[in-house]
């Protein structure tokens, strides 16, 4: 008889596994939408989960050691999709060589004397879930370059508009100023050291001081 439940459990934990390595890669790919991609879609084309983790290991999201427990669950899952004996998690183990000693190894709080083999192996099964959602969102290697660049692209872009209108704001004031001053008694000087002002302040917040700006005014009026 199949056991539904456990196939069911494992399958939603692959297919989250899934989508999360497709929405990365299309992430540092830049692929609009990844449901409906070549690659990353649900299409004849599309990776295998294999070929997607050697992607984020080309792109140093993950490492070689944390694809290992990524594989381990694959080749679980492998085993209840494709297995019509294995319905129970030892039966699902005993198909992959040498895995319930490499659980033993990465879990040994999992194997307790209290809890029969296949509850041990179903908290394998949960934790290596739950560590692979925390390998492919941890933010390193490709990941965290590209992120880390959006958002100081992002806060360049800000700072550089604010301090665009700011200048814009400043040098308008002055302009003002001018035209308003009689050019006979404007000394060349003072219009001379004003601009070295400006000059000299237009990468500082300062510019959109009232007292900067009186200071540079008074300059014209001397």
């Amino acid at each position: 008889m199949i056991d539904v439940e456990k196939r069911a459990t494992v399958l939603r934990f692959s297919l989250n596994l899934e989508m999360l390595a497709s929405k990365i890669l299309s992430y540092l790919l830049n692929v609009d939408e990844y449901k409906t991609s070549y690659s990353f879609g649900n299409k004849s084309s599309s990776l295998s989960f294999n070929q997607k983790l050697n992607l984020l290991i080309d792109n140093k999201s993950i490492t070689k050691d944390e694809k290992k427990k990524l594989v381990a669950f694959a080749s679980i899952r492998n085993q209840f999709m494709h297995n019509i004996d294995a319905n129970t998690f030892e039966e699902a183990f005993d198909h992959i060589d040498g895995l319930e000693k490499q659980m033993r190894k990465i879990y040994p709080e999992n194997f307790t004397e209290d809890d029969d083999l296949e509850t041990c192996l179903h908290y394998c099964v949960r934790d290596l879930h739950k560590d692979g959602v925390l390998i492919l969102t941890s933010f390193k290697g490709g990941l965290d370059e590209k992120m880390t660049t959006e958002v100081e692209a992002k806060f360049y872009r800000e700072r550089f508009k604010g301090l665009q209108e700011t200048v814009f704001d400043s040098f308008n004031r002055v302009i003002k100023a001018l035209e308003e001053q009689n050019v006979e008694t404007l000394s060349r000087e003072n219009l001379t050291i004003v601009l070295k002002l400006l000059k000299q302040r237009t990468i500082t917040k300062d510019l959109i001081d009232q007292d900067f700006i009186e200071e540079i005014l008074d300059l014209l009026t001397d």
